[in-house]
């Protein structure tokens, strides 16, 4: 009985033993500190505010416009009808007519094709070829129309009269004379010039809202 009361009592102690120990090991497994920090790894960051514009944006934008106005300018043109009789001041009978029109100076940006765009991210700047502006049209504003007296001989009476179709003829006559000044050297390379600074702030506007104004804008006329 002694024996195995001895044999027990060692079983129980050599339990308690083992368990102690591996208590011990697994409480150091646990709350060990490690002997090295771990390593934070922080993603390389992307440069996502370069922004990078594209000819592309700028044609559709300039599709979108198609016709600029470019610049608007007033005009007078003086029409003489002579309705004398041969070259006697006795049979003389004229009259001058003023007439006020405005002119309107366009750039078709439509025909601007892909490659008239170049656009350079590296020197921010746009260079663009574009077509010459034109006379888009001539109004003649007819209720500022001026209407001079009728110089005339002692032998001619009456005023001067004109009907529809010679009316009509009087006024192309006169649109076109207004046509005609407008193309003329120094009117039109005014008219080049306003162009020029009218496209650069269209554009301007265009780069402004999509966050471009640093670019440099220039325009050539081909």
């Amino acid at each position: 009985m002694r024996k195995k009361s001895r044999f027990k009592t060692r079983l129980v102690i050599l339990a308690i033993l083992l368990s102690t120990i591996l208590g011990i090991y697994l409480g150091y497994r646990i709350f060990k500190k490690p002997s090295k920090e771990n390593k934070t790894w922080i993603l390389p960051k992307i440069n996502s505010s370069k922004k990078i514009l594209t000819e592309e944006a700028i044609i559709k934008s300039m599709r979108d416009k198609s016709e600029l106005i470019t610049l608007e300018t007033s005009l007078q043109q003086k029409i003489v009808i002579d309705d004398s009789w041969g070259n006697f001041s006795l049979f003389k009978k004229v009259q001058n007519i003023n007439f006020f029109g405005d002119g309107v100076y366009c750039v078709d940006l439509s025909k601007i094709a892909d490659d008239d765009i170049k656009v350079d991210n590296k020197k921010k700047e746009i260079t663009i070829n574009s077509p010459k502006p034109y006379v888009k049209n001539v109004t003649i504003d007819e209720a500022k129309t001026e209407y001079q007296t009728v110089e005339k001989g002692i032998l001619r009476f009456g005023e001067i009269k004109l009907d529809p179709s010679e009316y009509g003829v009087m006024m192309n006559e006169a649109k076109l004379k207004m046509v005609n000044e407008m193309k003329k050297t120094e009117t039109y390379n005014r008219a080049e010039e306003n162009s020029k600074n009218a496209i650069i702030n269209f554009l301007q506007g265009i780069l402004k809202k999509q966050s471009f104004e640093s670019y440099k804008i220039n325009v050539h006329f081909k």
